[in-house]
This record gives C-alpha cells, structure tokens and sequence, in this order.
C-alpha cells in the first residue's frame, strides 16, 4: 500500500525517471525502517524459550524433636542390695564369720541353733482312792470303791468346772436303810455320798451312792451335771436345794424314800432318768418352779399323792 501510494504521489513530478528513481530510494528507505523495526525487536523482545515440566518437590518429613533424658539417680544403698555399704557387716550371710549369721539388719550375729521343744506328756487325771474335800479344778477319777462314816466326797467353790469319773465303782454310806421299816428310822440317816457345795460347772457320772442321808446333794450349785449314776438306798437319792439350771440326766434312782427332791430349785431339768420303787419317785417342795421332766420314766413306786409323784409331778 506504501508503494501504490508513493506511485500515485510521483504523478506530481515531471520527470518519470525522477519518480522510479524516488520510488527506489523510498523502497530502500522502507526496507531500512522494516530492518530497523526488526532489529528493535529483537533486542528489547526475551528470547523464546520452551517450558520445560517442572517436578513436583516432596518437602521433608517434619521431624519431633527427641526431649532430653532426665539422668537417673544412682540408687540409694540399702540393707540387702548385695552391696556392704558403710553400717553394715554382712549382705546375705556371705560374709559373717563362722557360726554366725546375717539378720535382717545386715549385721552378724551368733548363730542360733533350734531346738524344738518337746510335746508335753500327757497327764493322767488325778485320782481318788479315799474320801476327802476337793478345792482344785481337775478332772478326776475314782480307783476304786469307797466307805464313808459321814460326808465322803466334798466339792468345795474352789472346784468349778471339774470332773469326777467313778467309773462304776461305788460310794457306800454308814447306814442300812430300810424301805418297809418305821418311818422315824429315816430321821437318823446320816451322811452324804457326793456333795457339791456352791460350786459351778462341776459334773458327776458314772457312780454308784447308796446308804447315805443324801446320795448325791446339790446345794447352791449350779450349771452343773449329773450324768449316768445310780443312786439306791438313800433316804433322798438326788437332791437339789436352792439350786439352778442343773441337769439330771441318763440316771437311775431305786429304792430311796424319794428318787429325785427338789426343795427351793428352780429352771432345772430331769432328763431320760428311771424312778424305779422308791417311795416317791420325784417330790417337790418350797418354792421350786420352772423345772422341766422328760423322757422320764416312773415305776412301782409306792406313794402317790396328787402333787407328789405324777410323773412328772405336779408343781414342780
């Protein structure tokens, strides 16, 4: 377009020759100004240059600082580490001289020798060859049968809780009693065959008292036991005064004015007992409630009154 009009421009000029040579000179200058225009380019446009990929840069792992170690204390010494520390003398018994051993203190002392102590031999229960009074608690033993004036046998309060096994021997009494004879005969009777004075916890078995005023006598005694004895012959065979929660048991009272009296006694018990031809099986008297009868058995007994010998009586 810059040249058609630079033609259309040479028309003004007389001389054609002068418009070609116009014409050239403007192509050179218009290839001059395209070079420099080139050129201009070129040095203020940056180089092309090809995108290279890039790489995707993984960061590092972020990394917990490691906290510092509290230094552990040296161990305090003590007595049994192994160790002799200063104090002692000895650690597990290693280093105490001969016969002599570690305590638990860490020092040495003389070696203590056990020696077991030997069982205690057995003590045989006393026994009772004679009549006496017995103030010891004991468990005792009748060797063998016994005669007796008066009193016999006497368990005094010092006696509590004792025993007295006669083991089938039997304690004869000064008189001859006699069921059928006069009743005043009665009166002169003397003696008593056992008897438990105010004690506690005392039990009579196994024995066998005739001929006594009092075949076996309680007498403000209580807790105590008379077991499987035999009393005959007596004007009282067993005889409760004044006493309580006594037990009369597995016994046998035959021939005897009264087999059981009770007089002033009260809460005992009468238990799996025979009353066998006795004038009165079980007799009551005074004030003597609360007392219990069983299993009790009545036989041939010769006097019967209405509060004297029911079995159990009436009133007692």
């Amino acid at each position: 377009m810059l040249i058609a009009n630079g033609v259309k421009c040479l028309g003004k000029f007389k001389s054609q020759r002068l418009a070609y040579a116009y014409v050239g000179k403007m192509k050179r200058l218009v290839g001059l100004v395209l070079i420099g225009v080139f050129l201009f380019g070129c040095i203020i446009s940056p180089p092309i240059t090809t995108p290279t990929p890039t790489e995707s840069i993984t960061p590092p792992p972020t990394q917990t600082a490691t906290p510092a170690l509290t230094p552990t204390p040296a161990p305090v010494p003590y007595c049994g580490d192994g160790v002799i520390d200063t104090g002692e003398q000895c650690e597990r018994g290693r280093e105490c001289p001969p016969g002599m051993s570690c305590t638990i203190n860490c020092t040495c002392q003389t070696l203590q020798v056990y020696t077991p102590t030997p069982a205690p031999t057995p003590t045989q229960a006393p026994t009772l060859s004679a009549c006496g009074r017995i103030d010891t608690p004991n468990n005792y033993t009748l060797s063998s049968d016994l005669n007796s004036s008066g009193n016999c046998i006497i368990f005094g309060p010092g006696a509590n809780d004792s025993t007295l096994n006669c083991n089938g021997h039997t304690i004869n009494g000064p008189n001859i009693y006699d069921p059928t004879g006069p009743s005043y005969y009665l009166t002169f009777m003397t003696g008593t065959g056992i008897l438990l004075d105010g004690v506690t916890g005392v039990t009579i078995e196994n024995c066998s008292i005739t001929n006594f005023l009092y075949g076996i006598s309680l007498t403000r005694t209580r807790n105590s036991t008379i077991r499987n004895d035999l009393v005959s012959s007596n004007k009282y065979g067993i005889f409760t005064s004044s006493s309580i929660l006594n037990i009369i048991t597995g016994s046998t009272a035959t021939g005897n004015w009264a087999g059981v009296y009770m007089w002033d006694a009260s809460v005992n018990a009468v238990l799996d007992t025979t009353a066998l031809s006795n004038i009165y099986d079980i007799y009551c008297g005074g004030e003597s409630p609360g007392n219990s009868f069983d299993r009790v058995t009545c036989v041939t007994n010769y006097a019967c009154g209405p509060s004297l010998c029911s079995c159990p009586p009436t009133g007692c």
